[in-house]
């Protein structure tokens, strides 16, 4: 990828190249720019820099990375089907469920896309049901279908749901890697300009609810609420739609020092792509500092894939 940068530079006379990256192809790009920053002794020599230094490189081959519809703090879909699986609209018959779960769980790259930072922090991300009211334990419902539920981190969902070994790859794979710090894309790229387009006001799932019984790894299909105060419950999954109230990232969001990210302090009735909730495509807005100028442009009812087709998408690139 260097030599195809470095490339690229040259034929279009000595000019920065735009990194154009989708969906998880900007955790790849953001990967791709750590990788440079930590390993400058690998790419080309710079006239005038150490051998070792990545950041010259950068600065000088690669203007900026534009995203689209970018899971920076990972998506909810991504722990659902680690655990029940997922046929990608296949079908029970092409896909029955247990080969769908052992599809989901030897992705290596379905641990770098569970719901990390605030994503994870600010919403509950799994739910077991249980047979009793505890200290502990939540009510989900509307007074008419309701039952008591223990919520769950990502990594005791994982845990308890027989897919920890999808934990132990994130571990071993993800959090010790410097090119990955944290095992997720919470910290800037060390490059100077970022933008980032995305859709919102989209029903999108943040959660997800699963049966009481021991073993099971299926969904909870009996929460199913409708909406309740701005979220929908529908088949065990939890959804942000256009009404859910939520603390957000202020648009003018500029902090000193990218490495301290803001507090989320805004109030705003608005959801993610459809695929990606909208804390996680949100989350550029706090890289916005003097090392690195961040921008993001929403497009209202912009799909996550189909946005690659929105006219709208294509003026703003």
């Amino acid at each position: 990828l260097c030599e195809t940068i470095e490339e690229a530079f040259r034929d279009n006379g000595n000019k920065p190249v735009v990194l154009l990256a989708h969906s998880m192809g900007n955790n790849m790009a953001h990967y791709f720019t750590n990788w440079v920053l930590n390993n400058g002794d690998k790419v080309q020599q710079i006239k005038g820099a150490a051998n070792s230094n990545g950041e010259a490189w950068l600065d000088k081959y690669v203007h900026s990375l534009f995203g689209i519809g970018g899971p920076y703090l990972g998506a909810s879909e991504a722990l659902r089907s680690c655990i029940a699986g997922d046929d990608f609209g296949m079908g029970p018959a092409l896909l029955p469920a247990q080969d769908a779960r052992t599809l989901c769980q030897a992705m290596g790259s379905a641990a770098w896309l569970l719901p990390a930072g605030r994503l994870a922090e600010h919403h509950p991300v799994a739910y077991d049901r249980v047979a009793l009211k505890t200290e502990t334990s939540v009510k989900l419902g509307n007074g008419v279908a309701s039952g008591h539920y223990e919520s769950r981190t990502v990594d005791e969902a994982l845990r308890s749901h027989a897919a920890e070994h999808v934990a132990e790859q994130k571990k071993q794979w993800y959090d010790g890697d410097p090119c990955i710090p944290g095992g997720s894309s919470m910290m800037p790229p060390p490059l100077k300009r970022v933008f980032h387009v995305y859709g919102i006001n989209l029903d999108t799932q943040v959660g997800c609810v699963f049966k009481q019984q021991e073993g099971t790894h299926e969904l909870d299909t009996s929460v199913n609420f409708g909406r309740i105060d701005g979220v929908r419950y529908q088949n065990g999954i939890i959804l942000e739609t256009d009404d859910t109230s939520q603390r957000v990232l202020h648009a003018n969001t500029f902090v000193q020092d990218s490495n301290s990210p803001p507090e989320a302090t805004e109030i705003k009735r608005v959801s993610g792509d459809g695929t990606v909730p909208y804390t996680s495509l949100q989350h550029t807005l706090s890289w916005n500092s003097p090392r690195c100028l961040s921008q993001v442009v929403e497009l209202d009812r912009a799909e996550h894939r189909e946005i690659l087709g929105d006219g709208r998408f294509h003026q703003v690139l």
